[in-house]
């Protein structure tokens, strides 16, 4: 847990020094690979104290040290971009009494759609963050849920193609049986770090 916590402020002090622009009309296309933590919630969202707790603890995260979560985004246009991806994990902490389960697997798809809110405030300079909504499934060894998945990130560019991304989602149990017998919980927050490359695919 120690090298996660140093990647992510290594990655916050590297947004600093990222370049200007949006993903766009000049570059409708993006793909972002890397990591993802999984973090699952009992108390959801009749217990936002708890909530926010879970939120910045990282004790419970579950990591795979490994390339282990894929997307790819389309520009369509006002700032609007549709993201489908998946990710995989390996989980060992549940929530409630299951704190500690034994190596499950974890697989979710997800479709988005996300909002560049320099469309909104104006362009930063170097800052790229979005708000995003979106749906999708989770499984959890043979249990699954379908999900509904709020979240906000940011890309800071190196270059004008290549950056790193950030994103959290907190994704919400609404349909399904659920996986509540496999980790006591149904929602779980989850934060992905990766490298992420714009292009123009459409020419």
């Amino acid at each position: 847990m120690k090298k996660i916590k140093i990647a992510m402020l290594a990655f916050v002090m590297f947004a600093g020094i990222g370049s200007v622009q949006a993903q766009d009309e000049d570059n409708k296309w993006a793909l972002s690979f890397g990591i993802n933590a999984v973090d699952f919630n009992k108390g959801g969202l009749n217990d936002i104290g708890s909530m926010v707790k879970d939120y910045l603890g990282t004790g419970d995260w579950n990591v795979l040290p490994a390339i282990s979560t894929i997307s790819v985004s389309r520009y369509t246009n006002y700032g609007l971009s549709v993201r489908v991806g998946g990710s995989l994990n390996k989980i060992d902490k549940g929530a409630g009494n299951m704190t500690e389960v034994d190596g499950l697997s974890f697989f979710s798809l997800e479709a988005a759609a996300v909002y560049d809110l320099n469309s909104l405030f104006g362009s930063t300079g170097w800052w790229d963050p979005y708000v995003s909504l979106g749906i999708g499934g989770t499984w959890v060894d043979e249990y699954s849920g379908f999900q509904v998945a709020p979240g906000a990130g940011f890309n800071t560019w190196f270059n004008e193609n290549v950056g790193l991304s950030f994103t959290s989602i907190y994704s919400v149990g609404v349909a399904g049986d659920g996986f509540v017998q496999a980790v006591d919980a149904s929602s779980y927050f989850q934060h992905s770090l990766g490298l992420i490359i714009r292009f123009n695919g459409d020419e």
